[in-house]
């Protein structure tokens, strides 16, 4: 038997006592799919998902919330495709899985299920503090998987002033082809990025190392449509030359936060430069 039990973050929160949700069931490619809601297990709140045949469970999945048909107005996201579909190309039956381990923003999780003999799980590269969803491509042809980029979660910033640029991938089979033509956009010209600067809020820069939403949010913005060297330019023409740290800060990101994301190598061919690995010297 496969089981899979997703590690929660700390949820933070007191647990309502509450009664349990009805189980779902459904039957797909000859497999059965029971998910029990909610059920309370040893104080916490979990639903439970397990995929069985012939009445021998082979997954099981644990997590503070699981999803696989409904609109997840609670998760935020759209409706996963139709149980049994094929969304990386191909004839294997499949279901799509979301996770929400609960807590204060974390943490998100998508897999898709190959209904084979074994059943095979394959994680997809949006883990984190942010949910993914599916959508069809423009032709109708394939599926496309639309998601946040993760790795600058907390980074100089407090999570709301944290930006998540947008990460646009067709699924084939087993790759994930970036979508450059739906991420590719124009850069805007440097007067217009730095058009409102001088109220940009550097208060919290000396202090919590907080820095300004617009610098981030448009340094990411060029980086994740094509644009690399406007946005090392932008970064250093957007920096308040009183405050301390621009280079320091600068290398951080380009040199080692960037390369740490699952994403690098699809950014830097949208970018046309080799996806290197984080410095050596690079906080671990």
């Amino acid at each position: 038997m496969i089981r899979l039990v997703l590690a929660l973050c700390a949820a933070g929160f007191p647990r309502l006592a509450l009664a349990a949700d009805p189980p779902k069931h459904w039957a797909v490619a000859g497999y059965d799919i029971v998910l029990n809601p909610r059920a309370p297990d040893a104080g916490n709140f979990e639903d439970r998902l397990t995929v069985a045949k012939g009445g021998k469970s082979i997954l099981e999945i644990v997590e503070n919330r699981i999803s696989l048909d409904d609109w997840r107005s609670d998760l935020g996201g759209l409706p996963l495709p139709m149980l049994g579909s094929n969304v990386t190309g191909g004839d294997t039956p499949q279901i799509v899985i979301e996770t929400y381990s609960g807590g204060a923003h974390c943490c998100f999780a998508l897999r898709i299920v190959d209904l084979t003999n074994p059943v095979r799980v394959r994680d997809l590269p949006f883990r984190g503090d942010y949910s993914a969803y599916f959508r069809r491509t423009s032709d109708g042809e394939a599926w496309e998987l639309v998601g946040a980029e993760n790795v600058f979660a907390y980074w100089h910033a407090s999570f709301a002033g944290s930006p998540a640029p947008r990460v646009i991938y067709r699924l084939d089979g087993e790759r994930l082809i970036l979508q450059e033509d739906e991420m590719r956009r124009p850069a805007p010209s440097r007067g217009e990025l730095l058009r409102d600067k001088a109220n940009w809020d550097w208060s919290y820069a000396t202090r919590d190392g907080f820095l300004p939403y617009p610098l981030l949010q448009r340094t990411f913005d060029l980086i994740y449509s094509g644009h690399l060297d406007a946005a090392q330019a932008f970064f250093d023409a957007g920096w308040d030359p009183t405050i301390p740290g621009r280079a320091e800060i600068k290398y951080a990101l380009f040199s080692c936060q960037l390369r740490k994301s699952e994403h690098w190598p699809s950014i830097a061919a949208l970018n046309g430069v080799p996806a290197d690995p984080p410095a050596e010297d690079c906080p671990r």
